[in-house]
């Protein structure tokens, strides 16, 4: 657990003296718009708060929720790519099982 917060730290948009938010939400509306609605537009709400906070003089505040940004937007994804791969499951065992399955024998 502590090696994948120490990878989002590394994220862009973490380094510096002041964040950066705006990859956070860049990847955060197209997450919203290609993979997972609700997990995109929960990253989209904490990109904003970070740019807010950014703008102002709390940069622990900010560098968390760019990091919650992200997390949002790598479930997104995560979310849409396991769908994705129970839904070709499912296509294919119903699609093999209606093809074969309505044969009659030699």
């Amino acid at each position: 657990m502590s090696q994948m917060m120490s990878k989002l730290d590394s994220m862009p948009g973490m380094t510096g003296e002041k964040p950066n938010a705006v990859p956070a939400l860049i990847a955060s509306i197209l997450s919203a718009l290609l993979c997972c609605l609700p997990a995109g537009i929960v990253g989209i709400v904490f990109s904003a708060l970070a740019m807010g906070k950014a703008n102002g003089s709390d940069v622990a505040g900010a560098r968390q929720n760019i990091k919650t940004a992200w997390i949002c937007v790598l479930a997104g994804v995560g979310l849409f790519v396991i769908g994705f791969v129970l839904y070709v499951l499912f296509v294919v065992i119903i699609g093999g099982a209606a093809f074969f399955g309505g044969r009659q024998g030699p």
